[in-house]
Order: C-alpha cells, then structure tokens, then sequence
C-alpha cells in the first residue's frame, strides 16, 4: 500500500512543481531569495492568524482551528512526515509496527520547556490523556489503541498494543497527538491550557486575548535552537486586512488567503510576496454539507435540486483560480483512491432548469427557506455567496449563520436548526485515505458533522458504507483497499451524502525572504529552521 501511495504523491509533486514553475509565480521550494550581505535579518516572525482566535492552547482540548497555529510550534509529536511524505521519528528516534503492536523508542535528553526531561512515562499520560480525556473526537482517531495496556517498558521505551489492524494509526499520531509533560500537568491544573509546556521549538510567552499570542524560543530544544528570537500569531479575522498588513510589512506571513491573491502571487503580480504550500499537493474539499436530520435534506429531491445549483467550473475559478478544481467525490481529486470516472459520470450536474422542476416534484413549488451554518473562512463566504444567488433562483431562500468554528461544531453535532453547512474535509499525504475515518464514521456522529444522520434515515446504505469504511481502514492490500474505495464513493455519489465544490491546495503568502517554511498537511510548522535571509 505505502509503495503505490509513494508513487502517486510523486506523480503529484512533479505536476505541483511544473504548475507553478509555468505560472511565473514561486513557492517555497522552488525559488529561495539569493543572500544579500552588508545587512542583519529579521529574527521575529509575525503571523497574520485568519482562522480565529483559539478557546484555549490545550492541544486536545478544542476543536480552534486558530488553536493549531499557535500550538504546533509548542507541542511535538512522536512521528512526523519527512520531505518525502514518508513517516518518520521526531520524539521517538524509532519504531517497529505489527499488526497488533506498536514499540517507540523515544529520543534521549528531550526536554520540556520546563526543564525536565522527557520520559517514556510522559508518552503513556499523554496517549491515554487523549483518548480518555480529549474533546472534539480526538479519541476516535486512537480507537484502535488499547489504552489501559499501553506499557512504559523503561525510560526510553513505549509499547502501544492495537485491538485491531488500523492503517490509519501512525497518521493519526502524525497529525493528532502531542506529548505532554505529565507531572507539569497535573501540577498546573487548569492553568495549562492558557500556559502550555511542551518540546518544541519554541515556549509560550505571552497571551493578549483578542490580539495576539507570542512565543519565544526554547535555547534548550533538542533539534537545536531556533533561528527566529520571537514568533507572534495575530488575530486578524479579516482575510482581506491579512493580505494588507503581509502587503504592508505588519505581518510576515498569512493562512488562509483568497485564490485570488494567491493566484495573482503566482503569476508575479504582487512585489515581494511568495507562495508557500508543500510540495506533496495535499489537498482539502471544500464542500456543502448536508443536516441528514432536516426533513427537508431527507427527501432525495432537495438533495438533487442543491447539487444541481452548483456550476463547479465557473465556481473554481471564482473561489479557488490556480489553487483548485473542481470535484465531485468524497475523496479529493488527484488524491489516491480518486475514481476519476465520477468526474466524467457525476449524475447531477449544473442544470437549474431541471432544479425547478425537481422543487416542483419534490413538493416545494412555492418555495422554501434553508438554514446555512458557516465559519468567516474566504473560501467558504464566497461559496455561500454564489449558492445562495443561484438557490434563490430556483426558490430556495438561504438563511446563512455565520459563526466561530467551535460554535458551529457545537451546533452541528445537535442535529437541530439548520440544513445546510459548510465545512471541508483534509487528506493527508501520511495516508490519502485516513480523512474518510472521521469525515464518515458513525462514531464521529455526535462531535463532528451531521452528515452522519444519513445512518439513521437510510439504514441498508448507511449499514453498507459503515462496513466499507471499516474494510479501508484494515485492509493493507493496495488493489483491494482501492476497490472498497471506489464502492464507498459510488454510494456517496448515488445517495448525496454531501455535495463536494473544489478540491484546494493549501497556500499561505508571506514575505519573500522568508526560507525554511515547513508544513504539517496544509498547517504552517514553526520549526528551528525558518528565518529570514538577509
């Protein structure tokens, strides 16, 4: 499995690189300011956060997407993914993986921000903290982990036995867990949410709550210090101003920009600006989900009716021009397990004519009104915009709600008050298959997205697409985890489990003399390497 996922994320690495090279644009790799002597570099990083402010720094304690920026800088892993996409040691020097058993053997002299060393002891708190104690459906992703037999064999040595054989689970610990410092965090209670101690390259400063969070850096880091004194993460909301103040010099770098922006980047139209991405093309659907709870969604109609509201072509270029296509699958495109044929084949095209006429059928000629919940993320604004104009050509009135992204889970998982909502789906190069675990599963039901209600409206289906999932998750064999792949979006694709807009690959725009930008998925990683070049 691993080798044919290798070869497709490489197929995808050449095609990124001969994109931008041929747009006139740069990205991080493929075009690094020359060194200008006679003059000092920037040591402090400023980022413009445009995802919001986090409720709290705890890593497994909210679901913020503004929190991962802040803590990813904090709070390190025991795997990573290396330049290759491949999973790598970072707390843990090594591995070795069964079946039924993982063993790390963790890094010696690893320190906490605190001082103390850490300890294999520190590795059990932390995976049994976020199995049994984390918020979000975290725990989900470490199912699989039988959490009260995770063994501390000595000081440098872990052993993680497994119910069950779970491809998923060395992603997961890529992407989902962080070691913590266990008698600091019993120490501190509550306070260590607002105060974190970690191994990363750089500790918590200071935090001015609706401004911004400062970080300083760690002289101890086992990786070497870091080259940047100081990074601070603002809270600018407002993509637009994010773009101004990068523009400006009031911040260095930016998440989450407008297409737009980045494709006028890319193009060389904007001075002294870059484009960073990861080379991989790890891609996130952009998508209009869909309340399976609402007894509007329920009636196939409807669904048809919104997915026939939707011009892809025309849209891409509007919300995503030179960073998207478009897709039509719960997978996104380019990624592996793909069924491209469904992008040749997809049932319910744009077509607002028969729309009308499916309103008419379905019973709702004179109209309706849909609830719409959305985060204030620019991509997502811009797709409500053009859904809600070309709904209310067909009798459909969208009511949007716009929202915190934490306040919007809270009000997804409830299943009550709305219709519609927007919110993505990310796949990651670790395993291109890993995003349908918690995108699709039932047991994600209650913390995460109410596409999940589908289960309960349709149960033959629902029973058949909970027993493909669990089929991708366990089987290793590439040709056969590809064919349960390809069954699992024929039926996502027939029932409309949720209608997929664009497939995105994930930029930030900054300062063109900043080097050594690293990237965890589509997430900005402060490491001890990023600096500035004269």
């Amino acid at each position: 499995m691993k080798s044919k996922m290798k070869a497709i994320l490489s197929m995808l690495l050449v095609t990124a690189m001969l994109t931008v090279g041929c747009s006139g644009g740069s990205s991080e790799s493929s075009n690094t300011p020359a060194k200008v002597t006679g003059s000092t570099a920037k040591t402090d990083l400023i980022i413009a956060n445009t995802a919001g402010e986090p409720g709290n720094l705890h890593p497994f304690n909210t679901v913020s997407i503004g929190r991962v920026i802040c803590t990813d800088g904090i709070y390190e892993s025991l795997l990573t993914l290396n330049d290759k996409s491949e999973i790598v040691g970072k707390l843990a020097e090594s591995y070795e993986q069964s079946n039924t058993e993982i063993t790390f053997h963790l890094r010696k002299g690893v320190k906490f921000h605190n001082g103390v060393e850490m300890k294999a002891k520190d590795v059990v708190f932390s995976l049994q903290e976020v199995m049994l104690h984390s918020t979000g459906g975290l725990a989900t992703f470490f199912d699989s982990v039988d959490a009260s037999n995770i063994k501390a064999v000595d000081d440098y040595t872990v052993k993680v036995p497994l119910k069950q054989v779970d491809t998923t689970i060395l992603s997961n610990i890529v992407n989902n867990f962080f070691v913590l410092p266990s008698d600091a965090y019993h120490q501190m209670g509550d306070d260590f949410q607002y105060k974190p101690i970690g191994t990363g390259p750089f500790k918590f400063k200071e935090w001015v709550v609706g401004d911004h969070i400062t970080l300083e850096k760690f002289n101890d880091y086992w990786g070497g210090t870091a080259k940047l004194n100081t990074v601070t993460i603002r809270t600018i909301p407002e993509v637009a101003q994010a773009m101004v103040e990068v523009e400006t010099g009031g911040a260095d770098i930016m998440t989450n920009p407008l297409g737009s922006d980045v494709n006028k980047v890319l193009n060389g139209e904007v001075k002294g600006i870059k484009a960073f991405t990861k080379e991989s093309l790890v891609l996130r659907n952009n998508n209009v989900n869909l309340n399976w709870n609402s007894e509007y969604i329920k009636n196939q109609k409807v669904r048809e009716v919104i997915a026939r509201s939707i011009d892809r072509d025309s849209w891409v270029n509007i919300i995503s021009p030179g960073v998207g296509v478009p897709t039509y699958s719960n997978i996104a495109a380019g990624v592996w397990g793909y069924d491209e044929s469904i992008s040749k084949s997809y049932p319910y095209t744009y077509d607002l004519e028969k729309a009308k006429e499916l309103m008419k059928e379905a019973g709702y000629g004179s109209g309706i009104t849909l609830v719409l919940l959305t985060d204030s993320r620019a991509y997502h604004l811009q797709a409500v915009e053009l859904l809600q104009n070309t709904l209310s050509q067909i009798g459909i009135n969208l009511e949007v709600k716009t929202m915190e992204l934490a306040q919007q889970k809270e009000m997804m998982s409830t299943g009550e008050g709305f219709d519609l909502y927007m919110l993505d789906n990310l796949f990651n190069s670790a395993d291109p298959l890993s995003g349908l675990w918690r995108d699709s599963h039932p047991m994600f039901a209650k913390v995460n997205s109410s596409h999940y209600h589908f289960y309960t409206v349709n149960d033959a289906q629902g029973a058949k697409y909970q027993d493909l999932l669990n089929k991708i998750r366990i089987t290793v064999d590439d040709n056969e985890r590809l064919n349960y792949t390809k069954e699992l979006q024929k039926i996502f694709v027939e029932d409309i489990i949720w209608i997929p807009i664009n497939s995105i690959q994930g930029y930030c725009l900054g300062n063109e003399k900043l080097q050594n930008v690293s990237f965890l998925n589509d997430i900005i990683m402060l490491t001890n390497e990023t600096s500035f070049v004269n």
